[in-house]
């Protein structure tokens, strides 16, 4: 019999540091809290959360694309989540909030020529910044770091390959480009 596991936790997303110390150090299937709304996949209290205007479950990385979606950079067929204010995500998601605050006020604060430049090069001039900020700092709080590593079970020969681009849109193409360590 397989186990369920989170999805997140499984493919090496990280988790935001406040929320990992929390958490056990290896998945297993008691972690499991739910399905996310948007995705489907199934995720651990470290990696989603339940919203509390909708009470939908959602994962953080769908998290961070409709907070794209919402701040008019993303297309809305990624997401049907939306916010309206940085302060909607502090009271719907208090956890995934406080957990990221550090990297979002930094992507505000340090990166925020940079973040606009990204994205007016693609030819979009209205946005709202600081929902864009809380996107990217939520997006490299949870940036998978490591490899992905397959294990061939006939040969039992490890192989490793780059994480691919999970975020979609142009979210997922700008936090491609920062580093990981401003």
């Amino acid at each position: 019999m397989t186990d369920i596991v989170c999805w997140a936790c499984a493919t090496g997303w990280q988790m935001p540091a406040q929320r990992a110390d929390k958490m056990p150090t290896q998945p297993n299937s008691a972690d499991i809290l739910g399905s996310c709304w948007e995705c489907h996949v199934f995720a651990c209290s470290g990696h989603a959360e339940r919203d509390a205007a909708s009470g939908k479950w959602l994962c953080y990385p769908s998290v961070a694309i409709a907070l794209s979606v919402s701040a008019g950079v993303d297309d809305d067929q990624y997401s049907t989540t939306r916010f309206a204010k940085t302060q909607d995500l502090e009271q719907r998601l208090p956890n995934l909030a406080a957990a990221t605050l550090h990297e979002r006020r930094r992507m505000r604060d340090q990166t925020a020529d940079r973040l606009h430049g990204a994205v007016t090069s693609d030819g979009i001039d209205l946005f709202d910044k600081d929902l864009f900020a809380d996107a990217v700092g939520v997006g490299k709080a949870i940036k998978p770091t490591a490899p992905l590593i397959a294990r061939d079970l006939l040969f039992n020969v490890a192989t490793v390959t780059p994480h691919p681009l999970a975020l979609p849109g142009r979210l997922g193409k700008i936090l491609e480009t920062l580093p990981d360590a401003d």
